[in-house]
């Protein structure tokens, strides 16, 4: 074999197996004389004699293409065959088509680690995708790899201007070169999607929606799934529930892959929180627990804090939270997608433990969620006039259903303690609309205790009725395990009054009440009445 980068890659190594069903995120051969998946497919321990037969009557150059073709179905049950399937190729054929480097360098990485969401690309490479003699399929391959190396490092700087690049390459192909590519290109408009949507820029949606229609049409099932399932997360996420429910839908009617089922069961999970359907959420976070989660970790960390609803349930989920964050390099806690979900897992634990959270620092500029916070904890905190401006803010800078209704709720109640009541009535009406249209409850949850019944008081009668009906959801399991004569104490709790007056319309003596208290506050894993009481409301205790 030739020296150089495929000689350094391709060394024998000893590897052990560890995938259980991994499959790849980049395609390798050119694939010239077909365009879908063979429907004879190599079992495992097959693939590298039907190259060796194949190489013996048309040459290795053509031989390479079964490596293509065989991609999507062994990556998942059998990635060491085509590891070794491409070490099997004398240098020349290996040198000719450089992808085949880059597809040798991830199956290495995968079978070492079992991280499919990692890749390292080798930068003496790069110098390939311009060469005047490089196919359509290699000069993609090639720019995808730096895309992904840098993406899954969290390097984000620079990345959009090589995605940029590789779809004006595509773009000035002819139909005939796309059609030779036709099994390779699903897999590298994934990971331009994955990109796209990782630095919070345009076009993602449509780069998944091209690789999932593309993997259906060449029969590779196991993309289409994970096209789907990506898709499906991106629209949760937004707070675009209907077209989110649509694509985990999609995504259901293929075969899974554990290995990258990850952004699926968030989609099923979060989409669960934002209707109150907590029993279902707590399922798919189950599910959840048995696959890597990968390069959705913040996303998983924000997921779980928002399923929290006590600050005893928030608590482990704190040092969570930072034993991940120390754990990822800063390029991945700031990319601007896991900055965000990194945030937003933040606000929700500063209101459940208050205090417990860093403040939010805002970035120049600063984005929709940080001033979002920043209005947030203010709320919380009476500095209604910062809410109102920074809530203001945090409008300006978003376009998700998700950002509207949590910015109009946040500022509605701000404009509402300022006694601006016209207005907080027209805001609240508004994140109403918002809610309604894609049935999203969770921003409910931003409000501090009592806020969403005095917003809900200023509003039409039907309106107020259906918000608060909306909001409280279903109940906790921990408040369905009071008996009936705690219940009625927590829900005395609930109004102004002293301890003195409770107790009296109780018929029970002050001592006798906090005795009750102190066994209610445990139970609900809270320490003051203001926690039990917003702890109540928000559970649905009326």
């Amino acid at each position: 074999m030739s020296e150089g980068p495929a000689a350094e890659y391709l060394a024998d190594r000893d590897i052990e197996d560890r995938t259980e069903g991994v499959r790849t995120t980049v395609r390798i051969g050119d694939d010239e004389d077909a365009n879908t998946v063979d429907a004879n497919i190599a079992g495992p321990d097959e693939l590298v004699r039907r190259m060796q037969d194949r190489a013996s009557t048309v040459g290795w150059p053509e031989a390479t293409d079964l490596i293509g073709r065989h991609w999507d179905e062994l990556m998942v049950v059998a990635p060491q065959e085509l590891l070794s399937a491409i070490r099997s190729l004398p240098g020349d054929a290996i040198l000719e088509k450089p992808g085949l480097v880059v597809a040798a360098n991830y199956l290495q990485r995968v079978l070492s680690d079992g991280d499919t969401s990692r890749f390292s690309h080798d930068a003496r490479l790069d110098h390939l995708a311009s060469a005047a003699d490089a196919s359509l399929t290699q000069r993609l391959i090639l720019l995808t790899g730096q895309v992904s190396t840098a993406r899954s490092a969290g390097a984000t700087s620079g990345v959009m201007a090589i995605v940029a690049s590789a779809r004006k390459i595509l773009a000035s192909s002819t139909p005939e070169e796309r059609a030779e590519i036709a099994l390779t290109l699903p897999h590298l408009r994934l990971q331009w999607a994955r990109a796209m949507e990782a630095n919070d820029e345009p076009g993602a949606a449509a780069e998944y929606e091209s690789a999932y229609e593309l993997a259906q049409l060449t029969g590779q099932r196991f993309l289409a799934r994970r096209a789907a399932s990506h898709l499906a997360w991106l629209y949760a996420a937004q707070g675009q529930l209907t077209p989110a429910e649509s694509w985990i839908e999609r995504a259901d009617r293929l075969e899974p892959n554990a290995r990258y089922d990850a952004p699926l069961y968030l989609a099923r999970a979060l989409v669960k929180l934002d209707r109150n359907d907590f029993q279902g959420a707590a399922a798919e976070q189950t599910r959840l627990t048995v696959v890597p989660v990968g390069e959705y970790w913040a996303a998983a960390l924000w997921v779980a804090l928002l399923a929290a609803r006590t600050p005893a349930e928030a608590a482990p989920l704190h040092a969570h939270l930072e034993h991940e964050v120390d754990r990822h390099s800063e390029g991945e806690r700031t990319a601007p997608a896991d900055a965000r979900y990194l945030q937003a897992a933040r606000l929700r634990l500063s209101i459940l433990r208050p205090g417990s959270a860093h403040a939010v620092r805002l970035t120049d500029p600063a984005t929709s969620i940080e001033h979002l916070t920043v209005a947030t904890e203010a709320l919380h905190a009476g500095a209604f006039k910062q809410a109102a401006s920074h809530s203001a803010k945090a409008l300006e800078h978003t376009r998700t259903p998700r950002g509207l209704a949590g910015g109009l709720l946040v500022r509605a109640s701000a404009l509402d303690s300022l006694k601006k009541t016209a207005y907080a009535v027209d805001t609240a009406l508004q994140a109403q609309a918002v809610i309604d249209s894609a049935r999203l409850y969770s921003p409910y949850r931003l409000l501090p205790t009592g806020a969403l019944d005095r917003l809900a008081s200023r509003m039409p009668s039907d309106v107020g009725e259906r918000i608060l009906s909306l909001a409280h959801g279903e109940r906790s399991p921990e408040l369905a395990a009071l008996t009936p004569r705690q219940t009625e104490i927590l829900r005395a709790l609930m109004t102004d009054r002293p301890l003195t007056e409770v107790a009296a319309s109780l018929y029970i003596s002050v001592n006798t009440l906090k005795s009750a208290l102190t066994n209610i506050y445990t139970m609900l894993g809270v320490r003051t009445r203001h926690q039990a009481a917003d702890y109540a409301r928000r559970a649905g205790l009326r």
